[in-house]
């Protein structure tokens, strides 16, 4: 059985991964809690980068890349950086698929011509999300935000909430790249039930966790020849630093396995050079996951947190996508009274550490309109 903590990280988040929206509440704290920042607003567009500002001019090329892209960002119109997951968090070469009921809070996308993007019966795409592909089929009941696609599909009842346009293919260049790297050396295997680590960084061959057991890793970077983890296991890098997990061949998680980071460590760079990367019902990969010639596959309930890009991408329902800038996680919960949000992983990462996240959940609910359950904000009844 999972822990409690174990069972947080499968609470999947419905938070908006737009890093815009952040710098807009920022900027809406700092004109609450000192008003003589409003003296200075007047200077965004002066090409002076001031200190309450990310970029300046607005609509110079000086921000960050968003995921999967070497190219610079433009400054918006309020002297703000568009945050990473602007782009593409979930990105295939040819052929991406999210089952009925399936959530999506970043934007998804097939790169090349011909690629087609399948969303099931009522899956629902965050506000900022967009969907592009040469070829894009809409399930009834679904709901999107941006749509680019040059053949669209739509099923009874869906609902595009933004723009609907063409898309320029292919969507970012290089596609989806990995270093070279190699494995060999002796396996680690950790029995039923039991826990070994911190693994030392290095080369090694196959991971083998039987059902039940833990392996923790320490900081730095690993090179496996596969992963195979039973039922309810876990593999966490730990520590205050990035790692980096390189796999030549395959990963498979079976039912409730969690591959990612500890609480108070980044989350990690998962490379596969293999063919195929299955996260079975229940399961969790947390971190940037590029698999440039695999197969993606998602059980029912699965759950991707950071982003991936990979050949292609198939799910069964209700898995859930959530792009979060690479962080680190943290795990609180926020208890008022007969009210309780959920805080986990991206909410911390898109907003800090907030112990008013009962007033964050309040805030949001009309985004999507739902009370708890799967898929939604996790907060008790008698929220509003």
């Amino acid at each position: 059985m999972f822990s409690q903590r174990r069972r947080a990280r499968l609470l999947p988040s419905a938070v908006s991964c737009q890093i815009a929206l952040v710098a807009v509440l920022a900027v809406v704290a700092r004109l609450v809690s000192a008003p003589s920042v409003l003296a200075q607003s007047s200077s965004c567009g002066n090409a002076i980068l001031d200190p309450t500002e990310e970029c300046d001019p607005p609509g110079s090329a000086v921000c960050p890349p968003a995921l999967f892209s070497t190219d610079p960002q433009l400054c918006n119109m309020d002297c703000s950086c568009p945050g990473v997951c602007s782009g593409f968090a979930f990105l295939v070469g040819t052929d991406g698929k999210v089952g009925n009921g399936g959530s999506v809070d970043g934007g998804i996308g097939a790169n090349a011509a011909g690629g087609l993007i399948r969303l099931g019966k009522e899956v629902f795409v965050d506000d900022g999300g967009t969907v592009a592909a040469d070829k894009a089929k809409l399930g009834s009941g679904t709901s999107v935000f941006d749509v680019f696609a040059n053949t669209l599909q739509k099923g009874a009842d869906v609902t595009i909430r933004g723009v609907q346009g063409t898309p320029a293919l292919p969507l970012t260049d290089p596609f989806c790249s990995i270093p070279t790297f190699t494995c060999g050396g002796a396996d680690v295997i950790v029995s039923a039930g039991s826990s070994t680590g911190p693994l030392a960084p290095g080369t090694y061959g196959n991971v083998l966790l039987a059902d039940g057991a833990t392996l923790t890793l320490a900081p730095g970077t690993f090179a496996f020849c596969s992963i195979k983890a039973g039922r309810d296991t876990t593999i966490e890098t730990t520590g205050a630093t990035q790692s980096t997990i390189d796999v030549v061949g395959t990963i498979r998680l079976l039912t409730q396995a969690f591959l990612g980071s500890a609480a108070g460590t980044p989350t990690p760079n998962i490379n596969v050079a293999g063919a195929l990367v299955r996260i079975s019902q229940n399961s969790v990969i947390e971190g940037a996951l590029r698999a440039p010639n695999a197969l993606v596959r998602i059980g029912r309930s699965g759950t991707v947190t950071g982003s991936f890009c990979s050949a292609s991408s198939g799910s069964d329902k209700g898995i859930s996508l959530i792009c979060a800038p690479q962080g680190t996680r943290c795990k609180t919960h926020g208890l008022d009274g007969d009210v309780c949000c959920e805080c986990n992983d991206l909410e911390c990462r898109s907003f800090g550490t907030r112990p008013d996240c009962v007033s964050f959940c309040k805030d949001h609910m009309g985004v999507r309109n739902y009370l708890s359950g799967p898929k939604n904000w996790h907060c008790t009844e008698g929220a509003s």
